[in-house]
């Protein structure tokens, strides 16, 4: 995992609360599965969240960008990995921006009913508040998050990295689409 900083050479308190809640690598379905795993989760995130936390997904089907609190976050993650199998979350890299973090991550899975399989990026841009979890809002590209941390869209960041994936892979969302109609 890679750390660019636009503030200073040492790793910043968010950027360790980051890397400490989430691993680099990380198979969402089991992650979420049993109520243990979740409960650790939720205490995780409790344990660094502002009392005003929340999460906005821009893309969410269901919530359409509303913001979900601390005590939905769970509930959440859960509902949208009820139609996949498996997905395998790996972050790439996390670019540090004044308040901000822009986590940039590879999705790739297999969903439940349909098979069908998935390669995408994502962003989530981490903010922080007097040194606590104000807000986690995911983006749909890595170059939609940069601008939204107020960060330049740089090219680099929003290109996939290695050979780009084969076209006939959809997106989370049109996967999710596809795998609740097979249903």
């Amino acid at each position: 995992m890679r750390t660019q900083r636009t503030q200073t050479e040492h790793e910043s308190h968010n950027v360790r609360v980051v890397r400490a809640f989430m691993t680099e690598g990380v198979e969402l379905v089991s992650a979420f599965g049993d109520d243990r795993s979740a409960r650790r989760i939720e205490t995780a995130l409790a344990a660094v969240a502002h009392p005003e936390f929340e999460l906005i997904d821009r893309d969410s089907l269901e919530f359409a960008g509303r913001a979900i609190p601390l005590d939905g976050y769970v509930a959440a993650w859960r509902h949208f990995l009820e139609c996949w199998e498996r997905l395998y979350l790996v972050v790439e890299g996390i670019v540090e921006h004044k308040d901000r973090l822009v986590v940039i991550a590879r999705v790739s899975g297999e969903s439940k009913n349909a098979g069908i399989l998935l390669e995408d990026r994502r962003a989530a841009v981490w903010t922080f508040r007097k040194g606590r979890v104000l807000r986690i809002e995911q983006f749909t590209t890595p170059a939609e998050a940069l601008e939204a941390a107020g960060l330049p869209a740089e090219r680099e960041a929003s290109a996939p990295l290695g050979s780009p994936a084969p076209s006939w892979i959809p997106s989370v969302w049109t996967a999710t689409a596809e795998n609740a109609s097979a249903a």
